[in-house]
């Protein structure tokens, strides 16, 4: 398999993971995908990226000064606020984020339908939007709702960090 159609695999699996949709746990003899009890988990509608920015920070030493945001699914709480792919969000309700794990464990903890204040840099200027998060019942058929949702918009207005203003030279080089 090539190496970017295995990395889009990967994406796939983190995006499924920050959506609440996928639950890996591993047993001793080998790993397998196990289906979540039949519990309402938060939708923002936002797609992270979290392990591949951390890399990217790494590697170039270059600073987001945000979680960055790879995409936004179609319909989604996020798209409703104007979130767009690329921003990069500093600040929900005045509290600080770097860290995209943080940054989920805050957003699941949000009540349903309560407008919060996400504050976020996009192509350099700063802007506050608000926005909300909605709870999805697997036990009602919206984990399929969702998942269709999530699929449709894969792929689609996804953020081209080759194409960041802020980027080092050696990253946007052929």
């Amino acid at each position: 398999m090539r190496p970017n159609v295995l990395n889009r695999y990967k994406i796939i699996a983190i995006s499924l993971a920050v959506l609440g949709l996928l639950t890996h746990t591993s047993s001793s003899a080998d790993s397998e995908v196990r289906k979540q009890e039949a519990a309402p988990y938060a939708f923002w509608g936002v797609i992270l990226q979290g392990h591949y920015t951390e890399k990217f920070r790494q590697k170039y030493d270059f600073s987001f000064q945000g979680v960055l945001v790879n995409g936004v699914s179609h319909n989604s709480p996020a798209e409703l606020s104007r979130i767009h792919p690329c921003d990069e969000i500093t600040h929900i309700n005045e509290q600080p984020f770097q860290d995209t794990d943080a940054l989920i464990q805050f957003v699941h903890s949000l009540p349903e339908d309560e407008y919060f204040r996400v504050t976020l840099l996009r192509a350099g200027r700063q802007l506050t939007v608000d926005s909300f998060i909605r709870y999805f019942d697997p036990a009602k058929g919206d984990a399929r709702r969702l998942e269709d949702n999530f699929r449709n918009s894969f792929g689609q207005d996804r953020c081209d960090l080759s194409q960041h203003r802020r980027l080092p030279i050696e990253f946007t080089a052929p």
